[in-house]
Parts: structure tokens; C-alpha cells; sequence
């Protein structure tokens, strides 16, 4: 079931002409689309209809917005890690990804995929998991633990471990050459 605070809804962050992130078609499907669509990010004077529009957000409201959605679609054709999928995914958002490698090596597991160029994939994805408050939940809490995995504190753990790594192959240099 959906957290006290969270609206069956769903949320995208970036700009429109990017088609890298490639918004633009969580637009295109919007209006089909089961529950309303937020877009996070740029400027947008046209209406569509099924979308409002947040522009440009500060960090706190965003993870705020991020807190009250239940799904993150972000079709994307090249991520090379992708912040807003994790603050989603932290969040407790179900995430909808645009399938790239980069994207499946973090994600496989906790995301569903579709094809970025895929409009029918993207809008039976998002529609899935906006009717079922369980595949919604079970996607939600996969990316959640997920997310679990990136934080500051892995990250810092992790170049502590390659630095250390580093330091020892130098001593072991050294002692070969003294």
C-alpha cells in the first residue's frame, strides 16, 4: 500500500530538450498514463494534458516531491550513474529506466526497464505499477534497498579500500627496489 504521505503518481526530473534523459517521452505518454505526471527540471510553458509542471526545483522540495510520488520514470538513453534514480529510489519510489548498461549494472533487480524509444513499453510499465499497490510496493522497497547501497558512507569506505590498495602495492615497490 502507498506510505501515509504518498499519492499513486508519478514523477520525472530534467530538462525537456535533453535527450539524453529523455523527458520528452514520459510526455509523449502522459495523457495515457493512469495517474498523473510531475516534471521536475526546466521551464514548460505548453500545456499537456495529465502533467503539471514544477520547473526548476530546490534539492529539499525536490526529494520532498520525490517523497509523495510512487513512481520515477526516466526513459533515459545514456546515464552514466544517474542522481535522480537514487534519490528516488531512496525516496521510496518504484522506478521506471530507460535500459542502458549503466543503468542495468546499478538498477537490475530494483527497476523496471523499458526501451527509451519505446513509448507502448514506457506507458505499460508506468500504468503496471500505478494499478497495483503490491507490484508498486515490492518495486518500491527493491529500489529502496538498493539505494541503500550508494551511500556517502560505501562511497567514502570504497575509495578508503582502493587508496589503501594503492598504498600497499607502493610499500611493496619500495622494499623490492631497496
Amino acid at each position: 500500500a502507498a506510505a501515509p504521505n504518498r499519492e499513486p503518481s508519478v514523477i520525472t526530473a530534467g530538462r525537456l530538450w535533453d535527450e539524453a534523459k529523455n523527458v520528452a517521452a514520459v510526455l509523449r505518454v502522459a495523457p495515457d498514463l493512469l495517474r498523473p505526471v510531475a516534471v521536475a527540471g526546466g521551464d514548460q510553458t505548453a500545456s499537456v494534458e495529465n502533467v503539471r509542471f514544477l520547473g526548476p526545483l530546490p534539492r529539499t522540495e525536490l526529494l520532498e516531491r520525490l517523497a509523495q510520488a510512487d513512481v520515477f520514470v526516466l526513459p533515459v538513453r545514456y546515464e552514466p550513474f544517474g542522481l535522480g534514480p537514487l534519490e528516488a529510489a531512496a525516496a521510496g519510489c518504484a522506478l521506471v529506466l530507460g535500459d542502458t548498461p549503466s543503468m542495468r549494472e546499478l538498477w537490475e533487480g530494483a527497476a523496471q526497464f523499458v526501451d527509451p524509444d519505446d513509448l507502448d513499453a514506457l506507458r505499460d510499465t508506468c500504468n503496471a505499477l500505478l494499478a497495483s499497490d503490491e507490484h508498486r510496493a515490492l518495486w518500491s522497497e527493491r529500489a529502496r534497498s538498493r539505494a541503500a547501497r550508494y551511500t556517502a558512507a560505501a562511497m567514502a569506505a570504497g575509495y578508503d579500500s582502493v587508496y589503501q590498495e594503492l598504498l600497499e602495492r607502493q610499500r611493496a615497490l619500495a622494499r623490492e627496489a631497496s
